[in-house]
């Protein structure tokens, strides 16, 4: 191996760890909001399904195509 080689090996190491060290914040963010995200749903869906009754009007809606957003608009307050 000539020093070229091994300045070259050298090199790609240390921008390999340069890189680990920069987008391992990033992945460690981007899994933090998924678990957060689930960990949500989960627990909407659990109060959701022990008070229903008393929740009035909410729904678990998982796609309303006519809105961008997503997600459709809560029916009317009803009269008690």
């Amino acid at each position: 191996m000539s020093s070229d080689s091994v300045q070259a090996i050298i090199g790609i190491v240390i921008l390999l760890f340069v890189l680990a060290i920069i987008l391992a914040p990033v992945i460690a963010l981007w899994i933090y909001i998924i678990l957060q995200n689930s960990k949500r749903k989960r627990i909407r869906e659990r109060i959701l399904a022990s008070r229903g009754d008393i929740i009035v009007g909410c729904t678990i809606v998982t796609r309303c195509p006519s809105l961008q957003s997503g997600y459709c608009p809560a029916p009317a307050a009803q009269n008690r």
